[in-house]
C-alpha cells in the first residue's frame, strides 16, 4: 500500500467518525418546539413534523442560515 492509499484511508475513516456523529445528534435531537426559540413565533404543525428538532420559525432560520 502506497501513501495515497493510505491517506485515502485516513481521510475515509475521519469522514465515516464525523458522519456517525451527526447522525447520532439527529437521532437525539430535541423535540420541535412549538414556539420560536428567537422570535417567540408560533412555529406551525406542518413545519413541527417536516423538520424534527426544530428551535425556529422559518422567517427566524432564514436569517440564521444567511448570517453563516
Amino acid at each position: 500500500m502506497d501513501e495515497g492509499d493510505e491517506s485515502v484511508r485516513v481521510q475515509a475513516r475521519a469522514l465515516n467518525q464525523y458522519l456517525a456523529g451527526r447522525a447520532t445528534k439527529l437521532l437525539v435531537a430535541k423535540a420541535s418546539a412549538s414556539y420560536c426559540a428567537r422570535c417567540g413565533e408560533d412555529i406551525p404543525e406542518p413545519r413541527r413534523q417536516a423538520v424534527k428538532g426544530v428551535q425556529l420559525c422559518i422567517d427566524c432560520q432564514t436569517l440564521s442560515e444567511r448570517k453563516q
